[in-house]
């Protein structure tokens, strides 16, 4: 049944909820003091264990070897995977949906801009020659570090939480680097 001050499911032969909630009829139950008193403190649980932990480790390791580091984006999905499936909270696990192919092409979409903007920089010394060249491309370089650092802090975490569940329920993020 239904806890009706928490919403914690509990068995029909419980005589009370975590919270507090008295189910044996006639009897008054104590007054709550407020929502911090009729919500139960809900402690994470990790069930995982570092052996198996190491044993993916490795695993990814020799294949991110092998494939001269293209693996390594779905030996970052099988992390997640293992570290959210193995945490719990309240009864239920996290989930992880992402995949190594969406990791790979963010990672491509990064590279593409930090080549445009080395690139840039470049540019610019080649055409100019003597000590405001190397000045201009330098503030071209940290002009661009200090917008793209942001840009993808925010991207990484939308990504990640977008990516991210307990119960069903998807997480999200919708911050702006403008912000």
């Amino acid at each position: 049944m239904k806890c009706p001050d928490c919403g914690l499911i509990v068995p029909q032969a419980a005589a009370d909820c975590e919270c507090g909630h008295d189910f044996k009829p006639g009897v008054p139950r104590p007054a709550s003091t407020g929502p911090a008193a009729s919500s139960p403190i809900r402690n994470p649980v990790f069930h995982g264990t570092g052996g198996f932990l190491m044993k993916i480790h490795i695993v990814n390791l020799l294949l991110t070897l092998v494939t001269f580091g293209v693996y390594s984006f779905w030996a970052k999905v099988k992390i997640r995977k293992y570290l959210y499936n193995e945490t719990e909270i309240g009864g239920d696990r996290f989930d992880y949906h992402g995949t190594g192919k969406e990791l790979m092409i963010g990672w491509l979409k990064v590279a593409v801009i930090f080549i445009v903007v080395f690139g840039a920089m470049g540019a610019m010394q080649a055409v100019w020659s003597g000590p405001m060249s190397e000045l201009l491309a330098n503030l071209v370089f940290y002009a661009g570090l200090l917008f793209l650092v942001p840009v993808a802090i925010v991207g990484s975490r939308r990504y990640r939480l977008s990516r991210s569940s307990w119960r069903g329920i998807r997480f999200s993020f919708r911050g702006h680097a403008k912000e």
